[in-house]
């Protein structure tokens, strides 16, 4: 005799009579694949198996925060890597700009000390074979001479602002030397002797002097 399936287990989503009749009554809990149910459910209706449980949920975050951190480290290898290369680019790129930098205080130095030493020459010839002396030299003597060659007053680059270029003549007034600071900002020449020699080395000192000098000349 067949059985028909009344509307509400279908409704459920029960397939035939036998999951009627075998459906545990209302309110009783019943375990299917470890899960308890207050009213099971049609197995169609479980979860597949396989399905993560929390401690499954646990291990795959565990995994997955295990991940990150090897991820990280990698990443701040690569990063280490970069900013090694960054300092040592900016490193060589100091020291260049310091070259032109220095470079560009030399060039103009120069200019100005063949000026200065022109100066020097023409008042040695307007004044009866004596040079420029004293702190003033370029003010009251250089620029004040007639015919004047200098124009105007001439500083060091390698000083502070408005600071004239370094200037000796030796005791018996037959030498001279004029000279720049240079790139080491310090004066290294002292003064000439009545050989024309200057009285200490001259390191990165830009000079001109009519004496023999302790190093190369401009």
């Amino acid at each position: 005799m067949k059985l028909r399936c009344n509307s509400d287990p279908c409704a459920r989503g029960l397939t035939s009579v036998v999951d009627v009749i075998s459906s545990p009554p209302e309110g009783e809990r019943t375990k299917v694949r470890g899960r308890t149910f207050e009213n099971p459910p049609h197995p169609n209706l479980l979860p597949p198996r396989g399905r993560r449980d929390n401690a499954g949920l646990a291990g795959a975050q565990a995994g997955a925060v295990i991940r990150t951190l090897n991820t990280c480290g990698l990443t701040f290898l690569e990063m280490l890597v970069v900013l090694v290369v960054i300092s040592f680019l900016l490193g060589i790129f100091i020291i260049r700009t310091r070259g032109f930098t220095d470079q560009y205080g030399i060039e103009p130095a120069r200019g100005d000390l063949r000026s200065l030493q022109t100066a020097i020459n023409a008042y040695y010839l307007n004044n009866n074979n004596t040079y420029p002396s004293g702190s003033d030299w370029q003010t009251s003597d250089l620029v004040k001479d007639s015919p004047r060659v200098l124009r105007q007053i001439l500083y060091d680059p390698f000083q502070p602002a408005d600071t004239e270029y370094g200037y000796h003549t030796s005791p018996n007034g037959k030498y001279y030397v004029v000279f720049s600071y240079g790139p080491d900002l310090a004066a290294d020449i002292t003064g000439i002797n009545n050989s024309g020699q200057l009285t200490s080395t001259s390191d990165d000192d830009i000079f001109l002097t009519n004496g023999t000098g302790t190093s190369a000349s401009v």
